[in-house]
């Protein structure tokens, strides 16, 4: 397939659309003040229709601009005192839209409620002018020439100014010097800054409406009186109050705002029987300093007879506490009267708008993007040159085209727009800096890419096309992948993009939204963008993303492996019912074993290139999926091209953390796993039920219960319950084909090449300590079983230096061995002679550790054969000893009490003539006696013997 670009590039050259140039731009200006400015035609064909909700208990409704004229214009007769209308929203959400709209058609439709109408726009920030402005409209004296001289030389003098404002209003309300001192150094600073703030904003107002400024807040004053050395009695509103009356009587001429709209109010009442109007753009950035009193003034409804609408951002009176005291006393007051209206532009976070939606922010567009090309003397219609071309981006519209954007690429821009800023502005002041970039020649699509976050990602070998599909290709559902099949022919004309026709490879388009489990129920909102896919759209891009964003893409790439194979277990992969007991376990950024991305991860793992393409979303996915959707995914992953090379990988990542494991073992894993059992079984501890001829091989003779003669008992080499178990899984995961069935083939080759001396060589050989600890038995490291096992192969080594040993052997061999089978064992490796002590030194140096431990087990089961033959001795002769006598109890179990020492010290003294040794004899042995055989007792005759 060959693919192609009909031009150089994608610029404003390419494009070559008359109605782009930069006169226009100005239309698309941040405030509906500036875009006035141009004219009131221009501003009214680009406005926009606002609706608002009014909220109240509880329920939503929806009010028209209409609707709030109507209001002004038309007040009821009935309404006594001043009427509030609040418009709430971000900075942004249209409220001076709506203010300038108000005005305007009110200027229009009434020329005498236009006459007594005043507006304070958010750029009309010095209180002396606005004070000015009111005094005009009420036709009084204005300031004298000196006011506005102080004025302006205070503006120059902030810290003079604030020591005034706060030495006078001290001096008004305390008693003392130390009382005055303690808080006059801490407030100037604080009040200083705010005047300063306050000036700075009247010389250069800010588009962002920034937070409500007070002289001081009541958390200031708290801090200080917390740092106060003596307590002073003031208050935060007596304090407040008298600082703001200097600041009047300073500087204003002692001008009383409230009282100064009060009086207006009247005057226009009684002369024009009109209700003035005043809107205010934004209360808190165009009143500031006194803000909280104006308010409190206008919501004190018998107090006047104005309509005031009144925009106010609610994050910028959160700045203190008593901005929020009023934001709560507004909430109360709309509840007990309906004078006071809360109109919502927006909600509190400027995350939605009350008129601006994804289903009309293309009309919205529209108005701009016509007013836009007026300005620039190219109205869209069949008489413009490029009208074909652009007809191609919106084929069901006659004239006035959206060109160069399509309705898609304008939601996907009013999608991508930042949450807590109003919608309006925002969206307004993309459409003009993409506008202002393609004018001057910059590549569309690049520009445009800047400000669209596209909520799909698309994969064809022609990039400019893909990107084509991304931005201005219809819009896509939750759905994960999809191949575009209709026409794009039009789309391909615009952008001037030429297709072969023999081979018109379609581009795949993968979603970027976060898919919705089945478990989950429908959200009432838009879907939202999975971040996890936006970072794989940058990784497959070779951009730089955020590592832990890819996370579920790693999750996916293991669970996908691990549907074919166990990725991470080291043994057999293909038995039945494996249990996993041996594993690589690292982990890293969540995934065991660990995923290598390529260009993003520098540590060893599976390693994942970028070339997998779109089949990374459906990983993505496949991680959290389950269900029918796990299956839909599963058959994804399995049909796409890219996934053999994944599992490929993977096994070739699988065997390599294999070879490593031996390498550090040195030793194959089932040669591990065998010498393991056959350690185990030669202890005469068997996990494993084996064939007869596996047995023999093995060389092992089993017991039932293996234990050494009770002296050295604890020197015995063992093996714990749980050891065992570990043993036993590893031994079915290596050699294990299916239930009961075992691969014979290896068993019989293991049996010719590790027999018990081998087992103990290749067990010996392993480095504990060196071992990774993210291989794992179980959860445990492999380095812990391979130790404790250790221990116990050199517990059982220790046993041919161990001078008890010796002796437990020549003792029992000395008691006399019998015709019993342990006995004949014992004989036939001991070959005692007539030099036993020689005998047993002879086997003990020349025989194999387990041989030994044979021995020994022997030794124990003999030297327990002699001690019933004793005890039977014994019995005879206590029954001797007590003929004639009727027992109602059975016989005591003497094996239970005396242990076989006393027993051979008491059968001894019965073939003596009742005559014993007094080194034999001790407290305890006595008192047993006397216990459990008194008839013995009374016979007994102690003599003194010497030895």
């Amino acid at each position: 397939m060959t693919t192609t670009i009909g031009t150089s590039d994608a610029s404003n050259k390419s494009l070559n659309l008359p109605c782009l140039a930069p006169n226009g731009t100005k239309i698309f200006a941040p405030t509906a003040d500036q875009r006035f400015l141009a004219g009131s035609a221009e501003f009214l064909r680009t406005h926009f229709p606002v609706q608002l909700q009014y909220r109240s208990a509880g329920y939503s409704t929806t009010l028209t601009e209409q609707d709030i004229l109507h209001r002004l214009l038309e007040p009821s007769p009935a309404i006594v005192g001043n009427r509030v209308f609040i418009l709430y929203g971000a900075a942004g959400s249209g409220k001076s839209e709506l203010i300038r709209w108000l005005q305007t058609q009110i200027s229009l439709q009434d020329k005498s409620r236009a006459a007594v109408t005043m507006r304070i726009t958010r750029t009309d920030l010095d209180i002396f002018h606005i004070a000015q402005r009111f005094q005009h409209l009420y036709s009084t004296r204005s300031f004298q020439a000196n006011t506005l001289q102080r004025w302006e030389e205070c503006r120059q003098k902030p810290r003079t100014l604030a020591k005034i404002l706060v030495l006078t209003a001290l001096e008004q309300l305390l008693d003392s010097d130390d009382q005055i001192n303690a808080l006059y150094y801490q407030l100037i600073d604080v009040v200083q800054t705010n005047i300063e703030r306050c000036f700075a904003a009247m010389n250069q107002p800010s588009e962002d409406v920034g937070q409500f400024i007070e002289l001081f807040s009541r958390e200031d004053l708290v801090e200080i009186l917390r740092n106060s050395a003596i307590p002073v009695p003031v208050e935060y509103e007596t304090l407040r109050y008298h600082i703001l009356k200097t600041f009047r009587d300073q500087l204003l001429e002692g001008l009383d705002l409230p009282y100064t709209l009060k009086r207006i109010a009247h005057h226009i009442q009684q002369e024009q029987r009109k209700r003035p109007i005043l809107f205010i753009d934004d209360l808190v950035q165009s009143i500031n300093l006194f803000a909280t009193d104006l308010l409190d003034y206008f919501i004190t409804l018998e107090e006047g007879c104005w309509d005031v609408i009144i925009g106010i951002t609610p994050n910028s009176l959160d700045a203190t506490l008593r901005g929020r005291e009023l934001l709560d006393r507004i909430a109360f007051l709309d509840t007990i009267d309906d004078r006071v209206e809360k109109l919502w532009l927006s909600d509190e976070y400027g995350l939605s708008s009350s008129f601006l939606n994804e289903m009309n922010c293309t009309e919205y567009a529209r108005l701009y993007l016509n007013e836009y090309k007026r300005q620039n003397r190219q109205p869209c219609n069949v008489r413009c040159p490029a009208f074909p071309r652009c007809h191609d981006l919106e084929p069901d519209q006659s004239d006035d085209l959206l060109a160069p954007f399509n309705k898609e690429v304008l939601i996907r821009l009013f999608r991508s727009l930042p949450s807590g800023k109003g919608k309006a502005r925002y969206y307004t002041l993309c459409l003009r800096d993409i506008l202002e970039h393609i004018t001057q020649g910059e590549d569309l699509l690049s520009i445009v890419q800047q400000y669209v976050k596209s909520e799909q990602a698309a994969y064809h070998p022609n990039r400019y096309l893909a990107q084509v599909h991304e931005l201005y290709g219809p819009l896509l559902d939750v759905g994960m992948l999809q191949e575009e099949t209709t026409g794009f022919a039009r789309l391909y004309r615009f952008f001037d993009i030429k297709i072969s026709a023999e081979n018109p490879q379609q581009p795949v388009v993968a979603s970027l939204y976060t898919r919705r489990q089945e478990t989950q129920s429908i959200p009432d909102g838009p879907p939202t963008i999975d971040s996890g896919k936006e970072a794989i759209k940058g990784w497959l891009r070779g951009e730089t993303v955020n590592k832990q964003q890819l996370r579920n893409l790693r999750r996916g790439i293991v669970k996908a492996i691990k549907d074919g194979y166990l990725l991470d277990t080291l043994t057999s992969l293909h038995i039945a019912k494996p249990t996993r007991i041996l594993r690589w376990a690292q982990t890293r950024l969540d995934t065991v074993p660990p995923v290598q991305l390529e260009g993003i991860d520098d540590f060893d793992g599976l390693f994942v290139q970028q070339k997998i393409g779109h089949l990374a979303y459906t990983l993505h996915d496949f991680a959290d999926a389950a269900g029918l959707a796990e299956q839909d995914l599963r058959g994804q992953i399995l049909t796409n091209e890219a996934f053999p090379s994944i599992l490929f990988q993977g096994r070739v990542y699988r065997r390599s953390m294999r070879d490593e494991l031996e390498k550090q073992l040195r030793i194959k894993i089932e040669e591990f796993a065998f010498s393991l059992l056959i350690v185990a079984i030669s202890l005469g501890q068997n996990p494993v039920e084996l064939p007869p001829f596996l047995e023999r091989k093995i060389g092992v003779e089993l017991t039932i219960l293996p234990r050494y003669p009770e002296s050295i008992e604890t020197e015995r080499p063992r093996l714990t319950n749980a050891q065992l178990g570990i043993i036993r899984r590893l031994f079915d995961d290596c050699f294990k084909l299916r239930e009961n069935v075992y691969d014979g083939l290896l068993l019989d080759a293991m049996t010719e090449w590790i027999d018990q001396e081998r087992a103990l060589d290749l067990l010996q050989c392993v480095d504990a300590e060196k071992l990774a600890p993210d291989f794992r038995l179980n959860e445990e490291p492999l380095g812990i079983l391979v130790g404790s096992v250790q221990a116990e192969i050199t517990r059982l080594l220790r046993l041919k230096t161990n001078q008890q040993v010796t002796s437990v052997l020549i003792s029992v061999c000395r008691s006399g061995l019998g015709t019993d089978d342990a006995s004949r064992k014992l004989g036939a490796l001991l070959k005692p002679t007539e030099d036993m002590g020689k005998s047993v030194a002879t086997f003990v140096s020349n025989c194999r550790p387990f041989d030994l431990h044979s021995v020994l087990v022997l030794a124990y089961q003999v030297s327990s054969a002699q001690y019933e033959y004793s005890i039977a001795q014994l019995r005879d002769v206590i029954l001797e000893l007590e003929s004639g006598k009727t027992h109602s109890k059975k016989p005591t179990h003497l094996s239970k009490i005396f242990t076989g020492a006393e027993v051979e010290a008491l059968v001894s003294f019965t073939q003596q003539g009742f005559r014993i040794s007094m080194s034999q004899l001790e407290a305890p042995f006595l008192t047993k006696i006397a216990r459990h055989l008194p008839g013995l007792y009374q016979k007994l005759e102690l003599r003194l013997q010497r030895d």
